[in-house]
């Protein structure tokens, strides 16, 4: 699920649409903090920020981060909530 996420917001990003490139990092930002991933959801809100700012080296640096914290989370949250025997949740 992670790396399809990811994937949209950098393509719209990388494309230059920033209205689909917000809505997937709001729907990113909001799914984070449900799950408590709060690092996740700070970098998230600080990309919505960098979207309206106009600021293109500084939004990729921050998709650098993004890309990072996701992939760390995803790793903490499926080590967490999966039972590696099973794939299922625990």
């Amino acid at each position: 699920m992670w790396p399809g996420r990811f994937e949209r917001i950098y393509d719209a990003v990388s494309s230059g649409h920033n209205e689909e490139a917000l809505d997937s990092a709001l729907s990113l930002r909001s799914s984070s903090l449900m799950v408590g991933a709060a690092q996740l959801g700070k970098l998230t809100n600080d990309l919505i920020h960098l979207l309206g700012s106009g600021r293109p080296s500084a939004t990729a640096k921050k998709l650098a981060a993004l890309q990072a914290c996701g992939n760390q989370t995803a790793w903490q949250l499926t080590t967490s909530y999966v039972d590696p025997a099973q794939g299922t949740h625990i």
